[in-house]
Order: C-alpha cells, then sequence, then structure tokens
C-alpha cells in the first residue's frame, strides 16, 4: 500500500505543473527542507521558476513519505488531498496551541493562547510537520528583481533566519463568515545569514560577488492575511481548513546591509557599496523586501497547513451549538 501511495504521489508531482509568482516583474523561488523530516529532497529535481517548494512528510504505517508540493495560492497538494480523503490523519490539537471560542472573545483569548504557544512552536514539531524556526533554516532562496531601479538577480544558500522567536502577537481576528484570518505581530530583530551569490545593479550602480550575507531588519511589523476554505474528508465526515490564499505585508524601521567579498574581494569597492546600500536602505528595500515578505507568507502558511491538515476545522475554531 505504501509503495502505491508513493508512486502515486511521484506520477502526480510530475504531471503537476506551476505558474512563476511574479509580483511586479520579481520572482522568488523558495526552497524550505523541513529538518525533522530527514533529509528531504530540498533542492534536488527541477522546480518550475518563480515557484516556491516545500518538503513536508507524511507518516504512513510507519513509513515515510515526502510530499514536494508546487505551491502557487498555498493551496493542498491534489495528493495531499487525497490521502486526507482516503486515512485517518485527524489529530487533537498540539498542547502547546489552544482553541478559542469565535465570538467577542476571540481575539482576546486567540492573542494569549498565541503568544504563550510560541516558545514552544519555533522548536518544530514534526507530528504536524512544522519546521524548526529558532533558527530557521532554508536550503536556498532565489529572487530575480527585473526591473525598477534595483534590478538583480540573488541566491542565497544555507540560508538561517533569526528572530522569529521573539515575534509579537498584536491582532488577531476572525471572520467565520467568510473565512478570513488575520495575524498582526512584530519582531524587534530579524537576522538574516546566507552564503549569496548576487550580480546586476542597485539604483546606478553594478553589482556583483558571492560571499557572506547578512540582512538585519530592525522592529518588523506585519500582517498575514488568508482566506480558508473548507474540505470535507470522506472518511470521518469531518471539515478541515484548507489555505485558499494567502498574503503577507509588512514594514521595517531600518534594514542594514552586509555583503562580504564584493566585486571578487576588491575592500574598497566592497566597502563603498555596502555603505552606498545601507545609505539607501529605504529605496533598496522598497524593491528588495517584497521577496523577504514572500518568505514570510509561505513559513505562517506552512505552519498553519500542518495543522489545518490533520485537526478538524471545529477542534481549532469553537462555534456556539445552538
Amino acid at each position: 500500500m505504501v509503495r502505491l501511495v508513493n508512486k502515486f504521489i511521484s506520477r502526480t508531482i510530475s504531471l503537476l505543473s506551476c505558474d512563476a509568482i511574479v509580483y511586479k516583474e520579481r520572482k522568488v523561488a523558495f526552497f524550505l527542507d523541513i529538518e525533522s523530516c530527514g533529509t528531504g529532497v530540498g533542492s534536488q529535481a527541477g522546480v518550475a521558476p518563480g515557484s516556491i517548494r516545500v518538503t513536508s512528510c507524511l507518516d504512513l504505517s510507519g513509513s515515510r513519505v515526502d510530499v514536494t508540493r508546487m505551491i502557487n495560492t498555498f493551496s493542498i497538494l491534489a495528493a495531499a488531498t487525497l490521502l486526507l480523503g482516503q486515512t485517518s490523519l485527524a489529530l487533537r490539537l498540539p498542547h502547546y496551541l489552544k482553541s478559542c471560542k469565535v465570538d467577542a472573545s476571540f481575539e482576546a483569548c486567540a492573542l494569549k493562547n498565541g503568544q504563550d504557544s510560541i516558545a514552544t512552536l519555533v522548536k518544530g514539531d514534526p507530528q504536524y510537520r512544522i519546521p524548526k524556526l529558532e533558527p530557521l533554516g532554508l536550503d536556498e532562496i532565489k529572487i530575480d528583481q527585473g526591473s525598477g531601479p534595483v534590478q538583480l538577480s540573488l541566491t542565497g544558500k544555507d540560508v538561517k533566519v533569526h528572530g522569529l522567536s521573539h515575534a509579537v502577537l498584536k491582532s488577531i481576528k476572525f471572520d467565520s463568515d467568510s473565512k478570513l484570518l488575520d495575524i498582526g505581530f512584530t519582531i524587534d530583530k530579524v537576522i538574516v545569514l546566507a552564503k549569496y551569490d548576487i550580480s546586476g545593479k542597485v539604483l546606478v550602480l553594478p553589482i556583483t560577488g558571492t560571499g557572506d550575507l547578512n540582512i538585519t531588519l530592525d522592529e518588523l511589523s506585519g500582517v498575514y492575511k488568508v482566506k480558508l476554505d473548507l474540505k470535507k474528508n470522506e472518511k470521518d465526515g469531518k471539515d478541515y481548513a484548507q489555505i485558499n490564499n494567502s498574503d503577507f505585508k509588512f514594514s521595517t524601521k531600518r534594514a542594514h546591509f552586509q555583503l562580504d567579498n564584493l566585486f571578487n574581494g576588491d575592500k574598497a569597492l566592497g566597502d563603498n557599496m555596502n555603505v552606498f546600500l545601507n545609505e539607501n536602505w529605504a529605496e533598496v528595500f522598497k524593491e528588495f523586501g517584497p521577496a523577504v515578505g514572500d518568505v514570510i507568507n509561505v513559513v505562517i502558511s506552512r505552519i498553519l497547513t500542518g495543522v489545518f491538515e490533520l485537526v478538524p476545522y471545529e477542534d481549532i475554531f469553537e462555534f456556539n451549538k445552538a
């Protein structure tokens, strides 16, 4: 049975196509390997330009099944949805996440319970396919900025994102009729470290190089918005939430850039470019920042999807029964 499921998933994935995710001619490719699932496919195999690939694991009868997802609007992969309908995967909410009644007390309850869960959540949870978040490890990020003042091709490998454990929730709103969920939060400091390869131009200056990268964001403030759909599990007759589409918008009080070994190690040129980037951080980040938002969007969606796929909707959101 497991062998047939593996074969089906592999064949399904090979047949799927994914249009490039393009925002203002910016293309972002994102590769996330969930450490708790083992090696995964990471940056192996081809990926459509501009698409976002997430590796997750389903545990069926003690055998690990790796599922590669090509996500456009963060909808559930057909193969995973089929497995949900064929297999009894229902779980309770993890002990560190507590449900709230959908009434006037919802936001206060969700803010408290959500904030209390962060310290445990960032450690990752393989049972719910939630990756370790402090630091968050990404195999690779690719950004192609094709037009405007910033035109560059940037690849970051062995990416580590520090600071997510310090998130402070500011608002959580849920409309049960439209199934719209909004989560607002702040993070005092986010630090992105990576091995980079860059070429292109920033404003009027050419830029090229390979080496160590450090992007630090001060006082990040963002809002994640997601539209949910409900899918009935034919096995247990319960509804499960699925992400229809999601969006993340954010701002930062200051961005700091440090790219070592620019211009093949020419220290004078490299130092001048780093000074230029930091003096003009607002203009640079206006063009470059949305790509960072794309990554955060995917990470939050990955966390929610891990829970939504396995825990019935009614066990996450409590409704008063008539």
